[in-house]
């Protein structure tokens, strides 16, 4: 499409058809009163069935040709269509309101390296024998230990069932 349809069109259809807010059936219904001129030509096509008559094959008509120019070519220039602009933009304004730009989805990378380098794993953590239950029977026993005055020495006889030498 060369320069002048483009601008022609343009006009025609208005700007609001590029950003999708214009009435689609008035722009199409101003599309198909626009001069042959600016039409682009389409070659005559034969029937895939054969004329019984012999007759020469048709060409379609100015108007076939305006729908089909204004639908087929205005789909291929834009390729956005408004519903899909309208998606993209709900996308880019919902990833701002939460807030995951470039740079803080290469942090949260960039900490799930690190814990890797790390290796807190719940291998390691297995291997350290911190599991939740440990750590819940740790905890409880501090503080009683505490409360009962046990002693380290005091512990260490206690499970080695040994008795306390003077």
């Amino acid at each position: 499409m060369d320069v002048f349809t483009a601008l022609t069109l343009l006009c025609l259809c208005g700007v609001a058809s590029i950003d999708g807010t214009s009435d689609p059936y008035l722009e199409l219904e101003l599309f198909k009163s626009a001069p042959k001129e600016i039409v682009p030509q389409y070659p005559e096509y034969k029937s895939l069935t054969k004329d019984k008559s012999g007759a020469a094959a048709v060409p379609y008509s100015a108007q076939k040709r305006r729908e089909l120019g204004y639908t087929a070519q205005r789909r291929r220039d834009i390729g956005y269509t408004a519903r899909k602009r309208r998606d993209l933009a709900y996308t880019a304004d919902k990833r701002r309101e939460l807030g995951y730009t470039a740079r803080k989805r290469r942090d949260l990378a960039y900490t799930a390296d690190k814990r890797n380098d790390l290796a807190y794993t719940a291998d390691k953590r297995n291997d350290l024998g911190y599991t939740v239950r440990k750590r819940r029977n740790l905890a409880y026993t501090g503080g009683k230990r505490q409360r009962l005055g046990y002693t380290a020495r005091k512990r260490r006889v206690l499970q080695n069932n040994t008795t306390i030498k003077p």
